[in-house]
């Protein structure tokens, strides 16, 4: 096989395999940032316990030319003691940080040398254990992506193969569970998510924190919470359309919105019964679905979905799939030899070909020819795989093409050492033969 055919581009490697990385640096980003919040609020200036602090120097202070009354002593030490619990309190939290920070450090540090090991060429050894990780991370990606996720299975599957630090069971157990509270007509656990990542859904500028806002206020007025309605607008909408977060589209969907309260669920106006609708818990779903896979850099297809679609391209040619509008069985052409599928193309000969139909075709600066006798790959003008030769019939005009190589090795292994086209029967002289060249 030739050099430029088994080579591996870590390039293309890496463009699936985005999220791999993303995902325990976000973790890692989220967690400094809990910590900064966390020792700002207890340690900061204007914190309870620096204020404690202070009132508690000012009293010893005051204590060295006048001595305290056993009151003030004991007040001191109940502050102290305050103190002491406040600190105690800190040191955990800040001690379950940091063991948050430490495994999303080692799960980063294991993807990166799992992303380091990607193999030169399909022939080096390490290609095969390596290629059995990557399906099974792919499957595992699979399974979580069912609906409902079969968690089961890919748990199982990581451990079997290794590969726990590779799959983010965490990210995909909080989409399962946002995803399930609103097949359940829920918006609890989306609304925790968007307020988690509000800052990202606006530098996005994505349209899933007004959607889910607008939703909660029309349950609202179903439920008949006028008032509670109200009062949500005020605090979650108008703000959002003051701050011009909104397009066109959501501003125009808002003021529709605000008559709501106006008409029960039961109105007749098509207007305010699409607002109602329940088809817009599903809507809803599918956007929460592709800002939170997008928001993680995650593609919307499964990883072996793109895996098999890059593949299938990679091979699909109008013989595996021919065009609907085009004559491949021209007199005298090539093509028309070579109309039947091959037993040796993986696409032609494999149940993979039910799905050729639905990815585009392969486009290849040159062609690539594969001996039928040899197996490999032919480059022709005497490169590797040696020349390319057309043996053309004299009845048909049709021709196969076959490296010289294996032609020589055809003849030698006829007991008269004839020189024997392997599909027709028909028996060729050396100059017969016409040499090709690959365009």
């Amino acid at each position: 096989m030739s050099n430029t055919t088994s080579k591996i581009n870590p390039e293309h490697v890496l463009l699936m395999e985005q999220a791999t990385l993303k995902a325990p640096v976000e973790l890692l980003r989220k967690v400094q940032k809990v910590t900064q919040k966390t020792y700002e609020y207890n340690l900061g200036p204007s914190s309870a316990l620096q204020k404690d602090l202070n009132d508690l120097l000012r009293k010893s202070a005051a204590s060295a030319s006048l001595p305290l009354a056993p009151e003030s002593q004991a007040d001191m030490l109940k502050t102290v003691d305050s103190m002491l619990n406040k600190m105690r309190g800190l040191k955990r939290k800040l001690s379950e940080l940091s063991n948050q920070s430490d495994a999303a450090t080692h799960v980063a540090r294991t993807r990166c040398n799992y992303l380091a090991t990607i193999p030169d060429s399909i022939e080096a050894s390490s290609y095969t254990p390596w290629a059995r990780q990557r399906l099974s991370h792919q499957l595992a990606d699979y399974f979580l992506r069912a609906t409902p996720p079969l968690k089961v299975t890919a748990t199982t599957l990581a451990k079997e193969e290794g590969i726990q630090e590779l799959v983010d069971f965490e990210l995909w157990d909080e989409l399962a569970k946002a995803e399930t509270g609103l097949r359940e007509g829920r918006l609890d656990e989306v609304l925790s998510w968007v307020g988690e990542n509000r800052s990202a859904l606006r530098k996005a500028k994505s349209p899933l924190e007004f959607t889910i806002h607008l939703q909660t206020f029309i349950e609202l007025c179903r439920s008949g919470s006028l008032d509670a309605a109200i009062n949500y607008n005020k605090k979650h909408l108008a703000p959002f359309m003051a701050a011009e977060a909104g397009n066109g589209v959501q501003t125009a969907e808002f003021h529709r919105a605000c008559a709501l309260v106006a008409f029960p669920p039961t109105t007749t106006c098509k207007v305010y019964q699409e607002l109602y609708s329940p088809n817009r818990w599903s809507s809803l779903l599918t956007l929460f679905r592709q800002t939170f896979l997008s928001l993680h850099s995650l593609p919307p297809l499964p990883l072996l979905h793109l895996s098999l679609q890059a593949g299938l391209a990679s091979l699909k040619t109008p013989i595996c799939c021919p065009h609907q509008s085009t004559d491949l069985m021209s007199p005298g052409g090539f093509a028309g030899a070579t109309n039947q599928p091959s037993p040796d193309c993986p696409l032609c000969s494999s149940p993979l070909k039910k799905l050729a139909p639905e990815v585009p075709y392969s486009h290849h600066a040159n062609s690539t020819i594969v001996c039928g006798i040899t197996g490999k790959v032919v480059e022709g003008g005497g490169g590797e795989g040696g020349q390319l030769v057309a043996m053309i019939s004299k009845a048909t005009g049709e021709a196969r093409v076959y490296s010289r190589e294996g032609l020589i090795q055809l003849e030698g292994q006829h007991p008269d050492h004839k020189l024997v086209e392997p599909i027709s029967g028909e028996v060729f002289t050396w100059d017969e033969l016409k040499k090709v060249f690959i365009s």
